[in-house]
């Protein structure tokens, strides 16, 4: 079960609880695809999806204070990407529990929800809106956003033709923007350059 809430009048003991949590992704062998295949497999008494885990997250339990700062290391494919797609919500986990107090921000995907063709400024824009901004407060921390993300002279150019360490600083930006209790990034800050 996945539970997101902000309590009221009492303080929390933990901005992020997972219990036991664990995700599986399945690599199907055969998938049912019409209502006559699915009739006659349920006549015949067989699977209508046969398939097996290809990869799972196991037993996962983190527990995070306020302002406490956790990393999660490990190899390629260990499931640290996984993780924080559960406790940001984008995944819901197989079985266990995901609680989280606060207000959340997430870097997850490097680019994800902004749109290539739209400037850095239209892209800020939405996606502060995106991360639950209103508009007035979009406008008044627009220069601040900008600058920290070192973009200024870039400002009114298409995002294609931005490299991928300035979308990133870019998305940064706006997510720090919004002053979260729980910001989550993952590996997409890796192309940032020494300055930022």
């Amino acid at each position: 079960s996945l539970k997101s809430s902000e309590p009221e009048g009492t303080a929390c003991p933990a901005a992020i609880i997972c219990r036991q949590v664990s995700k599986s992704f399945y690599f199907y062998e055969h998938r049912t695809v019409s209502l006559r295949e699915a009739f006659i497999r349920t006549v015949l008494r067989r699977p209508l999806h046969v398939g097996r885990a290809a990869f799972t997250l196991q037993d996962f339990s983190l527990t995070v204070a306020p302002g406490q700062a956790v990393a999660l290391i490990g190899p390629n494919g260990s499931g640290k990407s996984t993780a924080l797609r559960l406790i940001s919500g984008i995944y819901t986990p197989t079985t266990g529990h995901v609680e989280t107090h606060g207000r959340m921000a997430s870097v997850i995907e490097l680019g994800a929800g902004f749109q290539p063709e739209l400037t850095g400024t239209e892209n800020v824009e939405i996606y502060g809106a995106v991360m639950g901004l209103r508009r007035k407060e979009i406008q008044a921390r627009l220069p601040e956003i900008i600058a920290f993300a070192g973009v200024a002279e870039f400002a009114d150019v298409p995002l294609k033709y931005y490299s991928s360490g300035m979308q990133a600083r870019l998305a940064f930006a706006v997510t720090v923007c919004v002053e979260p209790d729980i910001l989550l990034l993952d590996e997409v800050l890796a192309v940032g350059d020494q300055w930022f």
